[in-house]
């Protein structure tokens, strides 16, 4: 099963880009950083220990929803006008250590079909890998997007959990989401996890899962 079937037969028309909680039906917002993000006032020093609380919250998460065994597609997709790319070099290939295969592709920005624009180059590049979690340094991955707005922007990586029908995003230090195909399979973390949701978005979850 490739990625595109995949996502049609259990997140159909899911497209995966930010905000993936806001496009689907089932899922929970964490908030992960809860520090100050800087130590002085003029915003030029940043606090280390709220990056590791954000990455800590961020590993709990994951680890509470994959276990060794699952099968994952592992998503790499960064924006490029042409020249920016995701290399073998890179970490999305150095944080897994085996995989069945991979995919690698462009998505074709709409914007830049257009006629009075059709010398552009921008486009979506994506790489994805298919296999077990035992494979996935996930705390390299994660790592990276806590601090995607501060020294590693460029590349989104979503993970699935073919096992458990279950994606998980984390977009940078100030929360992650996870959506299911079935609200059911999220209770048990909504319940563990409750005082993590984000307040923004508290009230849609609970309406959901309170009801279950």
């Amino acid at each position: 099963m490739n990625l595109d079937d995949y996502l049609a037969k259990y997140f159909p028309k899911l497209e995966l880009k930010q905000p993936v909680f806001y496009n689907w039906d089932y899922g929970l917002r964490f908030g992960l950083g809860y520090l100050n993000p800087w130590i002085d006032e003029n915003r030029t020093i940043t606090n280390k220990k709220y990056f590791q609380s954000a990455l800590n919250r961020a590993n709990s998460l994951y680890e509470c929803i994959f276990d060794m065994d699952d099968d994952v597609f592992v998503v790499c997709q960064r924006y490029s006008d042409g020249r920016q790319k995701i290399k073998k070099q890179s970490f999305c290939y150095k944080g897994i250590q085996s995989y069945s295969y991979i995919e690698s592709f462009k998505i074709k920005d709409p914007y830049y079909e257009k006629e009075d624009v059709c010398t552009k180059q921008e486009h979506w590049q994506r790489k994805i890998f298919y296999t077990k979690n035992k494979y996935i340094n996930h705390k390299k991955f994660l790592y990276r997007s806590v601090h995607y707005d501060f020294a590693y922007a460029g590349v989104e990586v979503y993970f699935i959990n073919v096992t458990k029908n279950v994606i998980l995003y984390n977009y940078d230090d100030r929360g992650l989401d996870i959506i299911s195909h079935k609200p059911e399979t999220l209770q048990s973390l909504y319940n563990t996890h409750n005082d993590w949701i984000l307040d923004y978005d508290k009230e849609r979850i609970d309406k959901i899962f309170n009801k279950l």
